[in-house]
């Protein structure tokens, strides 16, 4: 594996609490890492396209899960090769897993807002671990995305965003809502029943991100409350209606919430916070870093935007912006993707990144 060192005159991440980064896969995504199994499943472009890839957490066993579905008509969809495959989250067991595929809406050669980060012109899957049987859950209108679909802990019920709207007035993305359905899975076979559509900070911008560990609150993003193109993590209990805006950082970009297992006490996000965004200039000048809150404060734990860990002024050129990012199940590692964009050349890594 390679271990990223002093490219810029410095050190990547926080030596205080970091042991180590190495690169986990070239070119990956979203990743998802069970507890139960130690199998980790993410999404990797290959051959200009995503697939859904799973492994055990040493890399070995690594298995394309969706590329037999090319050719395919499935639920009356065919797959085309150029199509995404992505996204995915296990459920508690490891046994089933959801995932986003670019339906019959979407190009050829796929815009921005097509891929699967963005999710326009994509639908909610179903399938096995092991990818023998895949099932399609959504059927969005030309235009519209799920985004992030989630396992309630004890498997009754998934949540995913969803956009129904182009409302440039809700958020520079449209109009989102969360989505939580019951589902029973018999046979490999998923029924999803009983849909329900929340909406807590109105009409928004909503990306989903977890489940309690009781299942009682769930976990997002949104624009609510925040200067425009900006974004807050929240708490809404599904019982009370009760909703908590967990970073209020109205001019930051604050994301991804991600608890980790070993400690309930304690979670990631990416956040913008280690500079001054001018959102005013556009979507593409946003740089995040990764942050553990731990302790009572936040601790930033990557520095890849910065020349001087201490000085947040100095800038690298390309931009980095952390995404997505899963924990393993002793808490002790997170698998995250490092994307990085110098004059319209845009990279990704999943990178592994051990902590002390």
């Amino acid at each position: 594996m390679l271990i990223f060192s002093c490219k810029k005159d410095k050190i990547d991440f926080d030596d205080e609490l970091v042991e180590s980064v190495e690169v986990f896969a070239s070119n990956g995504g979203r990743c998802d890492w069970n507890k139960n199994t130690n199998r980790i499943v993410y999404d990797a472009e290959i051959s200009d396209h995503w697939d859904v890839m799973v492994c055990n957490a040493d890399q070995s066993d690594l298995t394309n899960l969706t590329n037999d579905m090319i050719g395919q008509t499935i639920d009356g969809q065919l797959i085309e090769s150029w199509q995404y495959k992505g996204q995915p989250a296990f459920d508690e067991t490891g046994q089933y897993i959801l995932f986003q595929v670019q339906n019959e809406h979407a190009s050829a050669d796929p815009v921005a807002e097509e891929h699967l980060s963005l999710g326009v012109n994509n639908d909610l899957w179903f399938m096995t671990a092991d990818g023998s049987i895949k099932q399609k859950i959504t059927d969005n209108a030309a235009g519209m995305s799920v985004l992030h679909p989630k396992f309630s802990h004890d498997g009754s019920k998934i949540m995913w965003a969803e956009k129904y709207d182009d409302n440039e007035a809700a958020s520079i993305f449209g109009s989102w809502r969360i989505k939580i359905a019951d589902v029973l899975i018999n046979n490999d076979s998923i029924s999803v029943n009983s849909v329900n559509t929340f909406q807590p900070c109105g009409e928004r911008w909503y990306e989903t991100h977890a489940f309690s560990a009781d299942d009682n609150l769930i976990y997002f993003s949104s624009n609510y409350q925040t200067d425009f193109k900006a974004s807050d993590l929240f708490e809404y209990n599904l019982s009370t209606g009760e909703l908590n805006n967990i970073t209020s950082s109205p001019s930051e970009w604050e994301e991804m919430y991600n608890v980790n297992p070993a400690n309930s006490n304690e979670y990631s996000f990416i956040s913008s916070r280690f500079f001054e965004w001018s959102n005013s200039f556009g979507w593409g000048t946003l740089r995040t870093e990764l942050y553990i809150y731990r302790n009572g404060e936040a601790h930033q734990i990557t520095y890849y935007n910065q020349l001087r860990k201490k000085n947040n002024k100095k800038l690298t050129k390309s931009h980095y912006f952390i995404g997505d990012h899963c924990w393993s199940p002793d808490g002790k590692t997170i698998l995250a993707i490092l994307a990085s964009a110098k004059i319209g050349a845009t990279n990704t890594d999943l990178l592994r990144i051990n902590l002390k």
